[in-house]
């Protein structure tokens, strides 16, 4: 018997003693078997005096097995969100909201690469690089504060949504 593992955190690849990324949800054992093969040593014919050279293949049998107890106590876990945060001042919901809506956040910046195609950017000074992207920025987030503004009007106005293409559809 090569390794065996009943630890849950680290798993090892034989008997290197190297840890592998495991899963702790498993068990294993791995098991070396030898097959004898016997092989003549010279060419020709079997004789009584044939001389046979023998060889051992290696092989690895790995059994698993599910840790329930592994299993039982992670799946407590499940449904849980953990948020790491220094806002100690704030409501754990407020929190909650803002860390949802760090999705459109990071939207505004995918625009920045996608449709406004900032990259390449190929000056050779760093201040003009900085000065380049923080101008996108500046007009990312004039754009934002325009499509605010229209939003609220509209909620204002009852007006579910604007009719912006030219064939009329929605």
């Amino acid at each position: 018997m090569i390794g065996d593992n009943s630890s849950p955190m680290v798993f090892f690849y034989l008997s290197t003693g190297i840890p592998i990324a495991g899963n702790p949800y498993f068990s294993y054992q791995i098991e070396e078997t030898g097959i004898e093969r016997f092989r003549k040593s010279e060419r020709g014919g079997p004789s009584q005096e044939t001389k046979y050279t023998k060889t051992v293949e290696t092989r690895y049998q790995i059994s698993w097995k599910p840790m329930t107890d592994a299993i039982e106590k992670y799946s407590r876990l499940d449904g849980i969100f953990p948020l790491i945060t220094n806002c100690i001042d704030d409501e754990v919901c407020e929190i909650l909201v803002r860390y949802k809506h760090q999705p459109m956040l990071e939207k505004r910046h995918e625009q920045l690469k996608t449709q406004y195609n900032v990259t390449p950017v190929l000056f050779k000074n760093a201040e003009r690089i900085e000065a380049f992207l923080f101008m996108y920025f500046i007009a990312m987030t004039i754009q934002a504060l325009i499509k605010k503004d229209i939003r609220m009007n509209m909620e204002k106005r009852g007006i579910a949504s604007l009719p912006i293409y030219p064939e009329g559809r929605e």
